[in-house]
């Protein structure tokens, strides 16, 4: 079995760059989507990510 994969969905592209690296180095496999809609299409069959930082900071 292979390492564990990992999709980084995030639009600030110098945090999704470091986040990238942060976990490439703790073995993960590691895809970055800058939007959500590029999320959904780089793996529609098991999919699952709640952006609850970005979900909270913009007031909801």
């Amino acid at each position: 079995m292979g390492n564990a994969r990992l999709l980084v969905v995030e639009d600030d592209v110098d945090i999704a760059n470091m986040l990238k690296i942060y976990f490439t180095g703790l073995q993960y496999d590691v895809d970055v989507a800058n939007r959500g809609m590029d999320a959904l299409e780089k793996d529609q069959a098991c999919f699952a990510a709640l952006d609850r930082i970005g979900y909270y900071a913009a007031g909801y």
